[in-house]
Formats: C-alpha cells, structure tokens, sequence
C-alpha cells in the first residue's frame, strides 16, 4: 500500500505551522478540524465574551481525542517546498492540491498556469521528506498510509 496525500496547506513559516498542526488543538488548526471530524468526533462551538468563538472536539475526554488526532498526523510523512513569498506559498498551494488530490483539503480553486510552480508542486510527491525545516513561507503535505478512521 503505498501513502496517500491526506493534505496540502501553505504556510508563512513552514516550521512553525507544522508544528501547530502537530502538537496544537482543533481551534487553530483547520487540518486537525479535518483529521477530528473524520476519526469521528463532532466539533464544539461556544461564544468567547470578547466575542470570538472557541471551537473544542465533542467528547467525553477532549484531551485524549486531541491526542488520538496528534497520534495520527505523528505516524504521517510530512513534505514540504520552501517558497519565496507567502504569495508564491498561496499560488503554489492550489497548484499541489490540484496535482495531488489530497483526501482532506474541501476547497478547490484552478491554479494559474505556470510551469516553475507545477515543478514545484511536484517536488511534494517525491519518495522522502524535503530535508531540513524551514522557518520561511512555503507549501506542506501530510501523506499517510491510511485515511484518518481507517484504523
């Protein structure tokens, strides 16, 4: 069985969104929300008095589905191309979503043509991890030999 594309995101600091999406909660990850929903948890909506809203997974013991939804993208290849701007991040995001299909990302958009950010885009599906974290702007993926809930 070989691993499959679970997600695609950008990021302005690569090492850093990584690591939210890794070690962080449902609230500030739209990733962790995806990987939450589909091990099958609901998502708690509460309003904040300033307003905001704070969102927590729907369970008996948060804690130990947050940690089940870590377990998950812990056991997962992550890739990643450094880019040079947040706005190349954001192009090339669309153009490695569209080439790799990933199972999680909802929202689809036509990537603008261009063949330096398809090289790019391909780069996310070679065989090993990108190599040392970068803190600069860029595109990750999350491969995975198994859906989240096929467990």
């Amino acid at each position: 069985m070989s691993r499959r594309c679970v997600y695609v995101g950008d990021a302005s600091n690569l090492r850093r969104r990584i690591r939210q999406h890794q070690r962080g909660n449902v609230e500030a990850s739209a990733l962790r929300k995806h990987v939450a929903k589909a091990l099958g948890y609901s998502l708690a909506r509460t309003r904040r008095a300033s307003g905001g809203t704070r969102v927590r997974i729907d369970a008996p013991d948060p804690k130990a589905a947050e940690a089940r939804v870590s377990a998950y993208l812990a056991s997962g290849t992550w890739r990643w191309v450094a880019c040079a701007s947040k706005e190349e991040a954001r192009a090339l995001q669309w153009h490695a979503i569209a080439l790799l299909d990933p199972l999680l990302n909802r929202d689809r958009r036509e990537p603008a043509l261009s063949a330096a950010l398809d090289a790019k885009a391909a780069q996310l599906a070679a065989a090993t991890p990108s190599g040392e974290s970068v803190e600069g702007p860029g595109v990750y993926a999350l491969f995975h030999m198994q859906p989240p809930g096929a467990e």
